[in-house]
């Protein structure tokens, strides 16, 4: 799986209350998804120039939008 495909999952689970998930808790998810492994790098970089995240209540927070999430989806 793909680094912008499970940050688009750590954010659809790590909502915390509609405010969107922070960087730390997304490099965390990806972290234990990945055998803990996770570049912060390219979590940065898929963050910053993804179409398919917004910021949440606060820059500092993300949010998946709802076309990302329709694309994980299984079919």
């Amino acid at each position: 799986m793909g680094y912008d495909k499970m940050c688009i999952a750590a954010c659809a689970k790590n909502n915390n209350f509609g405010r969107g998930a922070t960087r730390p808790q997304i490099k965390a998810f990806i972290a234990a998804a990945n055998g803990g492994k996770c570049s912060a790098h390219t979590v940065n970089k898929t963050l910053r120039n993804s179409a398919f995240f917004v910021h949440g209540k606060s820059s500092a927070r993300f949010k998946a939008t709802d076309a990302a999430v329709a694309t994980t989806k299984k079919r």
